[in-house]
């Protein structure tokens, strides 16, 4: 991690712009690490487990919505352009962040 900035993506399930699931998770990851670099992308479970929590637990408002809510990946870029482009992927790709 180069610039302390992690950045979730998905949560559950990889959609389209339409909102379907679709099951092309592994080339997501592979476009990903073509921009960010291996080591800066994780699809390790417990890496995933723990990246996915934040302080959602101090709201209760929250907890219901996101408790059984985890990320499909984890990116961090380095750079604004790498930022920017692993936006622009999820973004094409319809993936939450």
């Amino acid at each position: 991690m180069t610039n302390g900035f992690m950045w979730r993506l998905g949560g559950g399930m990889v959609a389209d712009g339409g909102g379907e699931a679709v099951s092309d998770l592994g080339g997501l990851v592979e476009e990903l690490r073509g921009i960010v670099g291996p080591r800066h992308v994780t699809v390790e479970p417990k890496q995933l487990a723990s990246g996915s929590r934040d302080c959602f637990h101090f709201s209760p408002v929250l907890v219901p919505q996101l408790e059984d809510k985890r990320a499909d990946v984890i990116v961090w870029p380095g750079t604004q352009d790498e930022l920017a482009s692993v936006i622009g992927v999820a973004a094409r790709r319809g993936v939450p962040i």
